[in-house]
């Protein structure tokens, strides 16, 4: 009985010695690209050069994929809408009309992805009535985006009722930007 627990001993010391000399176990994920080498694929992409996209390295694609993606929503903005309304706004409307450019140079450019309108509220009213208003927001703009061109399966409507509020205070300047409907982008899940 003794020798067996020595012998375990003996093979468990050289085992934890073994395993000592071993080389240290690195990611096989290939390095991140430099700042310098995103905005040179980004440039290309960005003058629509796609073969120069191409020649980019695999790794670089989903960085300046989501360089480029940040760019062009950082140009959209919100449309608003009156109280207790889910018809889009003459304003609404001109600025969903002049995003519609650039959402469906996104989808050109990264078929893969969707866009997604999240309709938005202000604190008054119920959760439930705030969900619901906020997704006839969300319908509403996505509607008319298919009317100007955006292929409808490639638009989702959800809602976020008013549990996401762009201000907090509790006035009307405040409301207004809360009533609204906000633009992303994501990789689709279908």
């Amino acid at each position: 009985m003794k020798s067996v627990r020595t012998a375990m001993c003996i093979l468990f010391i050289v085992g934890a010695g073994g395993c000592a000399k071993r080389a240290p176990v690195t990611s096989k994920l290939p390095p991140s690209p430099t700042r310098s080498q995103a905005n040179a694929a980004d440039s290309a992409v960005a003058r629509g050069h796609d073969s120069d996209r191409q020649a980019d390295p695999p790794h670089n694609t989903d960085a300046v994929a989501q360089n480029r993606i940040e760019q062009l929503l950082n140009r959209l903005e919100d449309a608003f809408f009156d109280y207790n309304q889910y018809l889009l706004r003459a304003d609404s409307l001109e600025l969903l009309a002049s995003d519609a450019k650039e959402l469906r140079e996104l989808l050109q450019r990264f078929p893969a992805y969707e866009i997604i309108v999240e309709g938005h509220c202000d604190e008054r009213g119920s959760a439930e009535y705030n969900l619901a208003l906020g997704l006839r927001r969300a319908e509403s703009a996505k509607n008319f985006l298919s009317e100007v061109g955006l292929p409808s399966d490639h638009v989702k409507a959800i809602t976020f009722g008013k549990e996401r509020p762009d201000c907090s205070d509790h006035n009307e300047p405040c409301w207004q930007r809360n009533r609204r409907v906000h633009v992303e982008f994501a990789a689709t899940s279908r």
